[in-house]
């Protein structure tokens, strides 16, 4: 099984303003902090796939990762866990693009 991406790990000269950095959450949370800020700081972007959702994730970690990333992709199931850590409630996944 390979490791865990690690900022020590990226090359300085793969990342510039044009980086796209995709994540899931297979990778521990940590590492994925970690490369994350990295990319950003060379100017990139980064995208987290919140699949699969651990079932301890809360909302001090969600906001963590949040806070390191630009671009949050959910599904509905995904999309109610979120809402369910930031106590947020939604009768449909649809009215999240409404608050």
């Amino acid at each position: 099984m390979p490791s865990a991406p690690s900022a020590a790990s990226v090359p300085a000269f793969a990342l510039n303003g044009r980086t796209v950095l995709a994540l899931q959450m297979e990778v521990p949370e940590a590492a994925s902090r970690d490369v994350a800020r990295l990319v950003r700081r060379a100017g990139g972007r980064t995208v987290l796939n919140l699949a699969p959702v651990p079932p301890d994730l809360d909302d001090k970690r969600l906001r963590a990762l949040c806070e390191s990333i630009d671009w949050l992709i959910v599904n509905e199931s995904e999309l109610a866990a979120a809402a369910r850590c930031l106590e947020v409630s939604l009768e449909t996944p649809q009215e999240a693009g409404t608050r």
